[in-house]
């Protein structure tokens, strides 16, 4: 009994810092939900991999050769579903503010491979941004009387494609996927806000995402302008073929909650 009383009141204790704590920030917090249908695109990073290809035969004696194939994902449209939480670390004026956020994000959607692979029966992408923001106008403090408003974006996010495999994944040497499914990249975002008929504050974001793949840094240019390709645009695995680099890009409609 004595042990029940007390995970009451340790339980108790935590709220209680908990509500004080939000009492004092709440003034500088941001909720917001959003949704983006359709207008979501990301490709994973590339992975490389040399495998054994089918034999060919030199009169008549079957000879077998290794190559390198560039593994790679990608997810195009879907549904995804986005909550954003704010925090202004510094309020200049009323309508100028600096604030972090974290965004995470689920998008529902069917997830493809390139022609060198086959990843068959996988969906979904966890999207989980955190940047820090520059503000202004509407919607930059809660002091704002602007008509409109906007703000600029910079950071990290985390992404994983796919979240779920209801297929046989594929193996490389019996143990490691032949895809990367989990990564971190550098991210940008950028918005506009403003006041709908309702009176309601609404915002309309661009948010990219960019990384450069781990083969592209080993690569070894021949010229500054073939490093410059090979860190923005890709290069050849084992041929001439140009490969994607990672990337994303989202647009997205946000409904701010309590403003």
């Amino acid at each position: 009994m004595n042990r029940y009383f007390k995970n009451i009141f340790f339980a108790f204790l935590i709220l209680f810092a908990f509500s004080r704590s939000y009492a004092q920030v709440k003034d500088k917090l941001f909720h917001s939900i959003g949704t983006s249908y359709g207008t979501n695109y990301i490709q994973s990073p590339i992975n490389p991999t040399t495998r054994q290809t089918d034999s060919i035969y030199f009169s008549g004696i079957p000879v077998s050769y290794q190559d390198t194939f560039p593994f790679q994902q990608f997810l195009l449209g879907g549904l995804t579903f986005v909550y954003q939480l704010r925090y202004n670390l510094y309020e200049k004026t009323n309508d100028l503010a600096l604030s972090i956020s974290i965004s995470p994000s689920f998008c529902i959607g069917k997830v493809f491979a390139n022609e060198s692979s086959s990843n068959e029966d996988v969906w979904g992408l966890l999207n989980i941004p955190i940047l820090i923001h520059g503000e202004i106008g509407a919607g930059s403090t809660y002091m704002s009387s602007s008509e409109m408003g906007g703000f600029f974006a910079l950071g990290i996010e985390y992404n994983q494609l796919p979240v779920f495999n209801f297929s046989e994944p594929k193996k490389q040497s019996g143990s490691h996927s032949l895809f990367i499914t989990k990564w971190i990249q550098p991210s940008l975002k950028f918005g506009i806000r403003y006041w709908n008929k309702n009176d309601r504050l609404r915002e309309l974001t661009l948010k990219l995402g960019y990384g450069a793949n781990k083969y592209n840094l080993q690569y070894q240019a021949k010229s500054t302008k073939e490093l410059f390709n090979s860190l923005l645009f890709g290069y050849g695995v084992g041929g001439d073929d140009a490969v994607f680099k990672c990337r994303s890009i989202r647009l997205t409609y946000n409904i701010i909650l309590n403003y």
